[in-house]
């Protein structure tokens, strides 16, 4: 609710907006009536935003509530190759990026 400016930019320049909770809390860690409470929050400050309810969800951490997933109707999307985006702030990034996804091959 605090990026709203942003949030129409984003999606005016046509890029997927997608539902990351309300707080970022570990959805292992909460109950399914909290973690359905941040996800609904999330769809609602969005679609009042930009007239538009995200189609997919990303877990905090990647922490995967099964029971949650099972009650969304919205595809989880994962990653297998971690940017650790909240360390670093530089070009450093797309660097760790290429060379994990380089190592899977």
């Amino acid at each position: 609710s605090k990026y709203k400016e942003e949030l129409k930019y984003i999606y005016a320049h046509g890029h997927e907006i997608g539902n990351h909770s309300y707080s970022h809390p570990d959805f292992k860690k909460i109950t399914i009536e909290e973690g359905l409470a941040e996800i609904e929050k999330t769809q609602q400050i969005i679609y009042k935003t930009i007239l538009h309810y995200p189609r997919v969800f990303r877990f905090p951490y990647g922490s995967v509530n099964k029971e949650i997933l099972k009650r969304i109707d919205m595809p989880a999307i994962l990653w297998n190759a971690d940017s650790l985006d909240w360390q670093f702030y530089s070009s450093m990034i797309l660097n760790i990026i290429i060379k994990k996804r380089l190592q899977q091959l």
